[in-house]
């Protein structure tokens, strides 16, 4: 008979444990990201701001939601200790008992005492079964931990609505009403949530028509409104020799305007080599790209002509952006841009309903594909009547959506990185933050291609490039990118004016450049 195993003991209750507390503050601060949410969408319906009602009702839903699930987590683990407890003192007793019995039989050999032992035998062997499968519940804790801040939400539109006006409590919210009324005989017909909006507004002819309140825009800006749409757009043509012989505020060794030249997909453009040779990478090949610098180093300018680059030679029918820009300082000149998917995202709150929303499109897209046969983009829009335009997610400083939403924003990140590039759905990440904590291993695992300008040291360079170097790198717009396994050779980014942005977005907005 196997011996109660006390280290063991020990571990496993250590275990729960932590994981108690893990969840306590986790429940802690969705506490508090409730609280926000909540204030944001009263003072949003004070104000008549239906987009940023909209967004706070969104997050409050996922919230709220991830609130229940917490505690119900917390409240299954609470319950299984306690009986893990009550498992040990009965094992320790039936330990006890047995060493009696071993004693009794040495001196009295009768078959009442030798049945004994084999009946608490017997209650030790379903004993450590039980401690078995607490263990293997416990081991699946994390992992049911983790998907914990990526749930979707449950609660209707009609409910968070209540909860904001007063009228119902977030304890009746949490304790299900759609169940109590099913069990009473009066289902609730849910509203149509945020991610049938989106699906809504994109499905074509046939499809119904997205709620105007269920819209994921950051900011009430005039143009566009509505939901996310990825849909093909049609938008002025720039000339590129007009982009070229615009008059430019301030000037670098190399300039947009030098380097830009029509391409049949999206690309980035590096800048020029020490042939004086301009590179581009391409999305198809590096989906997703991960830039990272010091303050003043260029990343920020090169996100802008990466975008200017697209918008100049990328129409909307064949390229949609998603753009987040939280100091509303670099991008939200693009707002009202034919390309455009929703205007820029200014909330770091907002950044996990807009994944959302991509993230929607993109399962959309791939059941697209599926029902014509096919696997990826350039398949489906080599033979479909009606193509779909490629998608850029693009971060200014993403760091800061990870300060406002915790890990849960690395998690939708990957979970988009890691199945997007078939759908034709790319990201570019920028940050200055060269901390483990903004640039983690998640997140270098699932970007492609990086790209260092200026750090401060070599540590932080191993941080973006997976090399040294970037510390070495002198002047603003210089960079090295680390892409297929190697680092290539030191570039000159090409530099854009904020006149030359503004140029460009008037231009798509339908003024002369």
């Amino acid at each position: 008979m196997a011996k109660i195993d006390l280290k063991k003991r020990a571990e496993r209750n250590n275990k729960i444990r932590r994981t108690i507390g893990k969840i306590e503050q986790t429940v802690k601060k969705l506490e508090t990201m409730k609280d926000e949410y909540l204030r944001r969408a009263v003072d949003a319906k004070a104000r008549g701001e239906s987009a940023s009602y909209a967004i706070a009702k969104n997050g409050l839903n996922i919230t709220l939601t991830q609130i229940k699930r917490a505690r119900e987590m917390l409240l299954n683990i609470e319950i299984t200790s306690e009986l893990q407890k009550m498992g040990e003192t009965n094992a320790d007793f039936l330990t006890g008992m047995s060493t009696i019995a071993k004693s009794i039989s040495k001196i009295n050999k009768k078959s009442d005492f030798v049945k004994l032992q084999k009946e608490i035998e017997r209650a030790l062997s379903g004993m450590e079964e039980a401690q078995a499968g607490l263990d293997g519940f416990l081991q699946n804790t994390d992992a049911a931990f983790a998907a914990l801040t990526s749930a979707p939400g449950a609660l209707t539109d009609t409910q968070i609505d209540r909860l904001v006006d007063g009228q119902v409590s977030e304890k009746e919210l949490l304790m299900d009403e759609q169940l109590d009324a099913l069990l009473g005989g009066m289902a609730v017909k849910p509203a149509a949530s945020v991610n049938e909006g989106v699906r809504a507004r994109v499905g074509g002819d046939d499809a119904a028509p997205a709620p105007r309140d269920a819209t994921l825009v950051a900011k009430p800006f005039p143009s566009p409104t509505g939901v996310f749409d990825f849909s093909a757009k049609p938008s002025p043509a720039i000339s590129l020799d007009a982009f070229r012989s615009a008059d430019c505020a301030q000037a670098r060794e190399v300039a947009l305007a030098d380097v830009i030249a029509p391409t049949a997909e999206p690309c980035v453009i590096l800048g020029r080599n020490a042939d004086e040779e301009a590179e581009r990478i391409a999305f198809s090949e590096y989906p997703h790209i991960l830039v990272g610098g010091m303050l003043g180093s260029g990343k920020s300018t090169f996100l802008r002509q990466a975008i200017c680059s697209l918008l100049l030679t990328q129409s909307a029918e064949k390229l949609r952006l998603v753009l987040f820009d939280f100091k509303r300082e670099e991008l939200c000149a693009f707002d009202g841009v034919a390309h455009l998917s929703a205007n820029v995202v200014t909330d770091a709150a907002a950044a996990l309903p807009a994944l959302a929303a991509v993230g929607a499109e993109m399962n959309r897209r791939y059941e697209l594909f599926a029902s014509a046969g096919v696997r990826d983009i350039a398949a489906y829009n080599g033979t479909a009547a009606q193509k779909l335009p490629y998608i850029l997610v693009a971060f200014d400083e993403y760091a800061d959506a990870i300060d406002a939403c915790g890990k849960a924003f690395e998690s939708a990140y990957t979970a988009l990185a890691r199945q997007s590039a078939g759908a034709g759905i790319y990201s570019v990440l920028c940050t200055r933050n060269l901390t483990q904590n903004a640039v983690t291993a998640g997140l270098r695992a699932n970007t492609d291609a990086h790209i260092a300008f200026r750090t401060r040291d070599a540590e932080e360079s191993r941080l973006i490039l997976g090399a040294d170097g970037a510390e070495r790198l002198s002047g603003a717009g210089k960079l090295l990118c680390a892409a297929g396994g190697a680092v290539s050779g030191e570039y000159d980014a090409p530099h854009v004016s904020a006149r030359e942005v503004d140029g460009v977005a008037a231009a798509l907005k339908g003024d002369a450049i």
